[in-house]
């Protein structure tokens, strides 16, 4: 079967596309020094409109990509917030995340067209196989964002599993005599090998605390970004501390207290739900295969196969 030029020609520029794509994400400056300069330039000039295109690259042409974005309803006003939330932020901007959204479908339609050309040229018309591939191409357009929905489930998960142990060691640290700000480092440093999502907030948060005006502002962002029930209450308790001067130690002793048993109840909770998941299992699967396991003999046996 000879294959198409053009579709050989579109496969090389999509190609030829995604690397560049894929250079200029690489490319891009370290992610901790670009939020370090942001914080800087909020705490220099209180401009928060300053601050936020001063950590991309190229900030006019992001800031015009997001405008036609929000202008076309396809990039969300907290698309910023979600990509924290989901670890992105350190690689991906809301401007390159409309830019990837727009270029899957472009990818995907020519690629599942080669593909499908030279697997079912020869059985299937061109045109079945040209909707089919605009079918891909279009759920291809939802793709990030399951992505990112699903990455963010993740993440959360991880840091609610580790933020107890990160209470426990802030409590020792704050105990010993430590700042608030050293022991998030302190804390960040020791637990990175375990929960290195804890210990990216961790000292995210420690930066905050030294160069933004507003320490309570520093604690609200770490809320944010993480969006988890005990994080919102450590950081609660952290922003009362601060405020009234109140002992920081126990407090954050009961914290980690609370959270392990929260987190205990919400597996034996998990628990308690497997035997009525496990019915239709057993009916569909173990229970016939029982059957013919005990039956099987005794039907032989009367049909005089043996």
């Amino acid at each position: 079967m000879t294959q198409n030029p053009q579709i050989m020609a579109l496969i090389a520029l999509v190609a030829a596309a995604l690397v560049l794509v894929f250079a200029r994400l690489v490319l891009v400056p370290s992610p901790m020094s670009q939020r370090i300069r942001k914080i800087r330039v909020q705490a220099d000039t209180a401009a928060p409109q300053v601050a936020a295109t001063g950590n991309r690259p190229m900030p006019h042409v992001a800031a015009r990509i997001e405008g036609i974005g929000a202008r076309l309803r396809i990039l969300p006003p907290d698309m910023a917030k979600r990509l924290r939330q989901a670890g992105f932020s350190k690689r991906l901007s809301p401007a390159r995340y409309l830019v990837l959204k727009l270029l899957m479908p472009i990818v995907f339609f020519p690629l599942v067209l080669a593909y499908s050309e030279l697997v079912l040229g020869a059985r299937v018309a061109p045109s079945p196989l040209a909707l089919a591939s605009a079918g891909i191409a279009a759920l291809a357009f939802w793709a990030p964002d399951l992505l990112i929905k699903n990455a963010t489930l993740r993440r959360k998960k991880r840091i609610d599993r580790g933020w107890p142990d990160a209470l426990d060691l802030m409590h020792l640290c704050i105990n010993a005599g430590m700042g608030l700000e050293a022991a998030l480092a302190k804390v960040a440093q020791e637990i990175r090998p375990s929960y290195p999502d804890i210990a990216d907030e961790l000292i995210l948060t420690s930066t905050e605390l030294t160069y933004l005006q507003e320490r309570r502002r520093a604690l609200e962002n770490l809320s944010d970004r993480t969006d988890i029930p005990s994080v919102r209450e450590a950081v609660t308790t952290l922003v009362q501390s601060e405020r009234y001067g109140t002992a920081l130690g126990s407090a954050l002793q009961t914290l980690a207290r609370q959270s392990r048993a929260r987190r205990l109840a919400a597996a034996e909770k998990k628990a308690a739900t497997l035997p009525p998941k496990l019915t239709v299992p057993m009916i569909a699967f173990f229970l016939p295969a029982l059957f013919v396991v005990i039956a099987a003999p005794a039907i032989i046996r009367l049909a005089g196969l043996e």
